[in-house]
């Protein structure tokens, strides 16, 4: 079965947030876009506004919506479905990670990501400009 999990790619200032996940969580220290599990009958465009709330204490506006990656860790398979959300302002409030940044896009590789958000960089490296074209 694959899960379906959503991230959001938080643009301010031509850099990214990233942030990292706590201690008491699994793969604890590896840095990820932040997002969640998609609930039962829950569309992704929900699925992300909530997650953010939930986890940062931020509500953002979708840009748009990036293909999906699917990745198989050894526990479970997901399905992640990215989000390209603009940063309007606000504080952060960490509830499930324990440190945020806000990163240039050329030093994404410099942490230490999460397998799945790993993909979703080779991706955001290759592409000229992944901000702009059609919602997908």
């Amino acid at each position: 079965m694959t899960v379906d999990v959503v991230c959001a790619l938080i643009l301010n200032e031509g850099k990214i947030l990233g942030t990292r996940r706590a201690e008491k969580s699994s793969r604890a220290g590896k840095w990820e876009f932040p997002g969640g599990k998609v609930k039962t009958d829950e569309k992704p465009e929900n699925a992300i506004l909530r997650e953010l709330e939930e986890e940062l204490d931020i509500s953002v506006p979708i840009i748009k919506r990036l293909p999906h990656i699917v990745y198989h860790y050894p526990e479970t398979s997901i399905r992640l479905i990215p989000f390209i959300c603009e940063w309007e302002g606000g504080e952060i409030m960490l509830k499930d990670h324990d440190q945020y940044a806000w990163i240039a896009r050329d030093q994404l590789f410099e942490y230490d990501w999460s397998e799945a958000d790993q993909n979703l960089i080779f991706l955001i490296q290759e592409s000229t400009d992944f901000l702009h074209g059609p919602i997908v």
